[in-house]
């Protein structure tokens, strides 16, 4: 009898000693797992680090912007972008404008000089007819500098671009011609396109623009003087490119007009034009005096004239795809999140 409770307990024991043996090796495994899971997440960790960190130098030593000899860095053209609250798609075209003004200002004679920058620093700082002291002008400097999150240098540096600019703006107004080749122009204004096609018709037909103007013509102004506008350079008009190459006698066919100007009738999808256009030019004269309407928008356009003239005979180089493009606005994102999150870490410090 005993002996068979021995032999029991024995059993028990046994059992009770594999049960253990058994949980512990089960225990082991699910450590082993989750050790490994763990081991994979910071190998994974560390191959996105690595790669971003491959791809964000990758990005940071590219040129942006090439012009001659001259680039541009990713660095320099992500400060120009943070400070001035630009796009980057937008400064493109600015930090072309403004290199190119550098490499050609001195062609001109045209420098810009410290004394310069500090004038116009210190007339911003005063404002229109006002006087600032060197204590007031100096916070209002500091002020400024530590708003924009931008140095000395790099504050003189987008004033000296400024300076240069209207420098450059000046000697070019200043050199537009007086005489140039004009055209005298005629135009019939209607409110639909079945309208302005009859109007076409007509005209084709061999009827007199300035009897159909006088007829249907919308437009008061010029409606009783056979449609006619005056002299103009092509220039000056929105519809350059249409009016440009009618020769004497010749009209355009109908040309939609939107509310908003800065639409054509080719680009616009969202509204209907308000009004329709038909030009034609009754006489050419290769030299006819500017008059002065015509000479201020001459002269508002002369910058951009003469950039577009310019940039020709420039090697200009572009190294921005949708990728770059992408990268920039998040690198510039990420300092926004940056500077907002200071901003409040320091005002609430202020506050307790």
């Amino acid at each position: 009898m005993n002996k068979k409770i021995s032999d029991k307990r024995s059993e028990v024991t046994t059992s009770s000693r594999k049960s253990h043996r058994s949980q512990g090796t089960r225990i082991s495994r699910r450590q082993i797992i989750v050790i490994i899971a763990a081991f994979l997440v910071v190998i994974a960790g560390i191959i996105f680090a690595f790669y971003y960190q491959s791809v964000d130098a990758k990005y940071k030593r590219l040129k942006i912007i090439t012009i001659d000899n001259v680039s541009i860095s990713s660095g320099e053209f992500l400060d120009k972008c943070r400070i001035t609250g630009t796009d980057p798609m937008s400064m493109l075209q600015t930090v072309t404008e403004e290199e190119l003004f550098k490499i050609m200002a001195p062609v001109y004679g045209i420098e810009v000089t410290k004394i310069d920058v500090d004038n116009y620093l210190r007339n911003l700082a005063a404002g229109d007819g006002e006087t600032i002291s060197d204590v007031e002008f100096r916070e209002w400097y500091r002020q400024k500098l530590n708003d924009n999150n931008m140095s000395d240098s790099q504050y003189r540096e987008i004033v000296s671009n400024q300076i240069r600019r209207n420098y450059l703006d000046q000697y070019v107004q200043d050199r537009v011609p007086t005489v140039q080749p004009q055209v005298l122009l005629n135009w019939i204004v209607v409110e639909t396109l079945d309208e302005a096609e009859k109007v076409e018709a007509r005209l084709d037909a061999g009827e007199s623009f300035a009897a159909l103007a006088k007829e249907v013509s919308l437009d008061t102004s010029t409606r009783d003087n056979g449609g006619e506008i005056g002299w103009i350079p092509p220039a000056v008009s929105t519809y350059e490119s249409q009016i440009s190459k009618l020769e004497v006698n010749q009209y355009t066919t109908p040309i939609g007009h939107y509310a908003d100007t800065s639409t054509s009738s080719s680009s616009s999808t969202n509204t209907a034009p308000d009004s329709y256009f038909i030009f034609m030019v009754s006489q050419k004269d290769p030299a006819h005096e500017v008059d002065d309407t015509s000479m201020s928008t001459l002269k508002s356009q002369a910058l951009s004239t003469w950039f577009n003239d310019q940039v020709k005979y420039h090697n200009v180089k572009y190294n921005f795809n949708s990728e770059i493009y992408a990268w920039l606005n998040y690198q510039l994102e990420k300092n926004n999140t940056s500077s907002v999150t200071t901003t409040t870490t320091t005002g609430s410090s202020s506050g307790s």
